[in-house]
């Protein structure tokens, strides 16, 4: 009788530190799920923020070089404050933004960065593994009916 009770404890105490062990597994597979969830939602993010910059570039005049980039920087800065992710770089070219300004479309090309550290997932995600860098690239094509600046005679203006 005293074999068979010993018998059982030993099994009960076996079977919680399975639980425990497969549970630990289980929730770190979750929380890399979360990751993944995470950095495919940021790369969604830099790509929205690049067209949507590229797209903020064409509102002014032909011949506005300068407006024309502030409002692409200004832009895709505010479109990634909101999520938490670092602009690093932004460079737009064509159209406004060509040394000879014309009607070609805005091209704008962006890095940006995400520290998964500073999320909640940063008790996962720590070090070089929580710092990832992201790339997009966004494209606005000029309406054929665009206007020019008042003082341009810049090709595309009459």
């Amino acid at each position: 009788m005293r074999l068979a009770q010993g018998r059982k404890r030993q099994q009960s105490g076996q079977a919680v530190i399975e639980f425990a062990i497969s549970m630990m597994l289980f929730i770190l597979c979750i929380f890399m799920f979360l990751g993944a969830m995470l950095a495919m939602e940021t790369a969604t993010e830099v790509n929205a923020a690049t067209t949507l910059a590229a797209s903020a570039a064409i509102q002014y005049p032909i011949g506005d070089t300068t407006q024309s980039q502030d409002a692409a920087t200004k832009t895709f800065d505010a479109t990634l404050q909101v999520y938490g992710i670092s602009g690093e770089s932004l460079t737009c070219s064509g159209g406004n933004l060509s040394p000879i300004p014309s009607t070609s479309p805005v091209v704008c090309h962006a890095t940006a960065k995400l520290d998964l550290a500073a999320t909640p997932l940063g008790v996962f995600w720590r070090g070089p593994l929580g710092l990832l860098t992201f790339s997009g690239t966004g494209q606005a094509d000029y309406s054929p009916n665009r206007s020019c600046a008042p003082s341009s005679s810049d090709a595309g203006c009459s």
